[in-house]
């Protein structure tokens, strides 16, 4: 007996046929709580990964529905029909511990990467999401050298190459984004500017140095504010 109109599980499944091919839980949240603000953040998020069936942590819920495929760094999307899923296999308990503090940093990297997608002001004023000719929008935008985290245009119409850390940021950020921003450069841009903004928790001197001869890069640091409640996790099997 479920305490909503429909089972959590289904919320989650409805979220997700809204939402780009490639999504991270926080998406299905925002989408779930467009609709219902009272289910709970712990409950939606638990769910995300019980629903994958191919998430190391999934096996610890029980879930009986196999809706979700865990694609790595936080990222999920939809099973497909009659696909064969890889189960995750069995480690060492230090293993597994140590693989699942490393998707922790991983998911938080693609929460964050959700909630800027959605508040690319937040940023910097006048930043907005990018989107091609042909539909395909600025969040993981597929490129020859990778994939860029956020692909933006700034409100001169420039672009404005975004790249996401989880906690600290090194030199070598920089040298990818700046490939990132070389390709954009050379494919799409024209004759617009291209610059690039890393998104840290902290950067390290060694990149703060390598970023402080070039004007057309930054850094943005961020911090993270808790707050605590009583866990109440939620999972249903109906």
């Amino acid at each position: 007996m479920t305490k909503y109109d429909i089972p959590v599980w289904k919320m989650c499944e409805e979220a997700a046929k809204d939402l780009p091919e490639i999504f991270s839980p926080i998406d299905v949240i925002r989408k779930v709580k467009e609709k219902r603000p009272e289910v709970k953040e712990s409950t939606l998020r638990a769910h995300v990964i019980a629903l994958a069936p191919n998430h190391p942590s999934s096996k610890h819920y029980g879930m009986r529905h196999e809706l979700f495929y865990y694609l790595g760094n936080g990222r999920f999307r939809l099973l497909k029909s009659g696909e064969k899923i890889s189960l995750p296999s069995q480690v060492e308990e230090g293993a597994e511990e140590e693989e699942e503090t490393a998707g922790f940093s991983f998911e938080f990297e693609a929460d964050l990467e959700g909630y800027l997608a959605n508040n690319l002001g937040d940023i910097e004023e006048g930043v907005k999401l990018y989107v091609s000719p042909d539909g395909v929008n600025g969040r993981q935008f597929s490129t020859d050298v990778g994939r860029i985290d956020l692909l933006a245009l700034d409100k001169n119409g420039d672009f404005v190459v975004i790249e996401l850390k989880a906690g600290q940021a090194t030199d070598r950020a920089s040298s990818q984004i700046l490939r990132y921003m070389g390709w954009v450069k050379r494919h799409i841009a024209g004759n617009r500017k291209v610059r690039g903004i890393i998104v840290c928790m902290n950067a390290t001197d060694g990149l703060k140095y390598a970023t402080s001869t070039l004007e057309n890069l930054s850094i943005k640091e961020y911090e993270v504010h808790f707050s605590f409640h009583d866990a109440d996790l939620e999972i249903e099997e109906n």
